[in-house]
This record gives C-alpha cells, structure tokens and sequence, in this order.
C-alpha cells in the first residue's frame, strides 16, 4: 500500500480438521492407493464415514466447518511478500509461516524450482542484482526482472553443467535406439554461447532445456538430492538447498549430465533444429496464421516466465492453435518448435509510492479476438520482439491525453 506495507493470506476455502485428524491423515494415505494417488495432485481424499475427519466448526469461519479467518496463514512485511504458486511457508523466507494446518500443504519441505527463482529474486542485493544499487525495486527495475528470463537452474547448476560437459568435449555417449554414440560438441559449443536465459535471443537455451527434460530426471531430482543435486534440501536455508551438482562416475557413459545431453541433441536434431538456435526462432505463440516469437519456459527450468503448451487448457478462450508433431512431450518440443498457447498472460507492476499509482503491463496473448484490429497481437509482438511492458494509465489527464484515446457514445432506446 502506500505505506509501504505488504499483507499475505491464505483466504481459501478449508476444512478445519482437529489435530488428531491432521496426525493420522499421513498414515491413511500411505495405506490407500487412491488417497496416494489424489495426494500426489495436492487433493486430500479421506473416507466420508469416517467421523475423524469431521469439520470442526469454530467462531471466526465465514461458514461453518472452515478455519476461522484468524487460523489462516497469513504476514504483514514492510519489505516483501510472494507468492509462486507453492504454499504459504516462505510467503518471506525471513519470516516463514509455521504451525498451521496441514490441509494448507507442507512445511519445511523442498520449494518448487519457480519458487526458489522467485526467492532469489527478492532476497539478492549487490552488484548485479535485479533491484539495483539501493537494493530496493523501482517500478522499472520491478518490470525488467519480470522479464529477465532468469531460471534457477540456469542460475546454480548451468556453469558446473557446461564445465562438465567441456571437460568431455571430445566424448560420444551411446543413446538409446540410436545406432551411433552421439558427440558432445554440438552440445558444449552451444551452451558456451547461452547467456543463460529464456529470452527470444537466448542461443541454445534449447539445449539446458532438453537436457532437464530428456528422461533422464524425474520430478523428484528437481526438488532435492539426486542426479541433478549434490546436497539434499535443508528446512533451515531453503533457498540455498538442494545445491550442487554430483559428481561425476568413474565412466563418463554412466553420467547422468552427459547422457541428458547427448539426448537433447537427439531430440532437437528430430525436430530439425540446430543446437545454438535462439530461442526465439523456433519458439513460437500463434495469433491467427502468424508465430509471434515468445520468451519464457516451461516450470522444469525453474523460470519466473512461464510459456509452455497445454492440450487441455488454454490462458485464452481463442480457439487452440494446435502443434506439429510431438519430439519430446516433457518439454513439448515439436517439428515445429515450442507452440506456446499456456503460461505468463496478463503481467502487471505497480508503483504506490507517488500521489496515485503508476503501473506497467503486458498481456502475452493481446486483447482483440478480431484478426483485422490493430490489437490482434499488439502486445504480443511487444512482449516478444521488445521484451517489455506497456504505460498503464490511471490519472484522467493522462487518459485523456493518450493520442490512441477513442470514445464512443452509445444511446439505447427506451422499450415501447
């Protein structure tokens, strides 16, 4: 607000279940099958007959059986709050939020990788950082790292995957079902160029992010010790941890790392790309029978960014565009390139420090349906082409004086 203070809330909508419901749900999910199943997507199934897991009711719920509003977790910061699609735990990883109910999901457990971006963002200062030398965000500095293209990934593993993948430059690894090992080269040559970012100029962004998505990891590698991390997640430096990349075995074939690369180059070399293509020319959102190049990528990169594809979904009510032949459905690479039609849509930063608010905004998609208007894909080129937001004006002297200001006046006749 203008007083400088940030406020955070879980305000959905959740069933208060006592603490011994609480306790035991970790045990009954493990001994069913489907609750595991449910679980796994983030929904709580338990048996409706049984009366453990009644709805306590309790004075403060705006209906009965619901966590009353001061059970909800919630924090009041005059320096930050966020929120990346992950629970309230580190809401501010200074001040995490413990103690709450269980249905709110888990604490003290491994961040996805798009929340740890999103931390990194906030909590970095010093030279090169997103906030500037003051270590504070203006509105154009909160823009441009909306628009960075940064990823966490990119961020702690990429110099240690390129110093790897350099020390064996040289080396072929086995893929399977293809006949011949598969030179690294390729590979290193264009990491080398990479300036480690989802921006439509990026060169060979594409392959960091065939790699992470080559089959090689499955999701829990991403978030803790594994094939990807060297040290596991600890609850007390969240931001920090897992980090580290293993190290390598006594065999190179056996390296995770280089057999992730060496089908990565499989996969775009399928789809007829070249390793060091920028990311902009061969990833694409479609307005009509136009490819608008679109920075960004998908949540295994860990990006603040999201541009990836979805068959069932859509950010948009605009018919979907549909995509060429599938190379790798993890990244959703196809002969085409990446078709993007899911992710980062309306994108706005606000300034409430002066006598009224001043903003900037972008929606990726554009906001007219009508192919023939001139804001078909206006803002779609601008995200792409400029990589930047748009004024918003709220004062009426402002709106006034816009030059693209058009006002219609419309009268409707009274019914007979």
């Amino acid at each position: 607000d203008t007083e400088g203070t940030a406020w955070y809330i879980d305000s959905s909508a959740v069933p208060n279940w006592s603490e011994e419901a609480q306790a035991a749900w970790p045990d009954y999910v493990a001994s069913d099958a489907f609750a595991a199943i449910f679980a796994g997507y983030g929904i709580y199934g338990v048996p409706s007959g049984d009366p453990l897991y009644k709805w306590v009711e309790e004075e403060g719920a705006r209906v009965p059986g619901l966590v009353p509003y001061d059970q909800m977790p919630q924090l009041t910061r005059t320096d930050f709050v966020y929120n990346a699609n992950d629970n309230h735990w580190l809401s501010n990883p200074l001040a995490p939020l413990t103690g709450y109910s269980t249905l709110y999901g888990a604490e003290d457990t491994p961040r996805t990788p798009r929340t740890r971006m999103n931390m990194l963002y906030l909590v970095e200062q010093g030279p090169g950082s997103e906030d500037g030398e003051d270590d504070r965000f203006d509105l154009e500095e909160l823009s441009a790292a909306a628009l960075s293209g940064r990823g966490i990934f990119a961020e702690l593993l990429f110099p240690r995957v390129l110093a790897r993948c350099t020390e064996n430059i040289d080396r072929s690894i086995p893929v399977e079902g293809v006949e011949e090992p598969v030179a690294l080269r390729p590979a290193c040559d264009a990491l080398a160029q990479w300036d480690r970012k989802v921006r439509v100029e990026s060169m060979g962004a594409a392959v960091f992010r065939e790699m992470l998505g080559s089959g090689v990891f499955e999701w829990p590698d991403f978030l803790d010790e594994g094939k990807l991390w060297a040290e596991p997640f600890d609850p007390a430096i969240p931001l920090e941890t897992p980090r580290g990349l293993p190290r390598p075995p006594a065999d190179p074939v056996d390296d995770p790392i280089l057999q992730a690369l060496a089908i990565a180059l499989v996969n775009l070399e399928a789809a007829g790309f070249a390793p060091e293509t920028a990311l902009g020319d061969m990833q694409f959102l479609p307005r009509g029978s136009e490819l608008y190049p679109f920075p960004g990528g998908p949540d295994l990169e860990g990006v603040v960014q999201i541009a990836t594809y979805s068959g069932g979904a859509s950010a948009t009510l605009l018919e979907n565009p549909g995509r060429g032949m599938v190379v790798n459905s993890t990244t959703d690479l196809t002969d085409e390139g990446y078709i993007v039609n899911y992710g980062n849509s309306w994108v706005m930063a606000v300034d409430m420090g002066g006598p009224s608010p001043t903003a900037q905004a972008i929606m990726t998609y554009s906001q007219a349906e009508y192919p023939a208007s001139e804001h078909h894909a206006d803002q779609t080129d601008l995200y792409g082409s400029e990589q930047r937001m748009r004024p918003v004006l709220f004062d009426e002297a402002d709106i006034l004086a816009d030059t693209a200001l058009v006002e219609q006046v419309l009268t409707l006749e009274a019914e007979r």
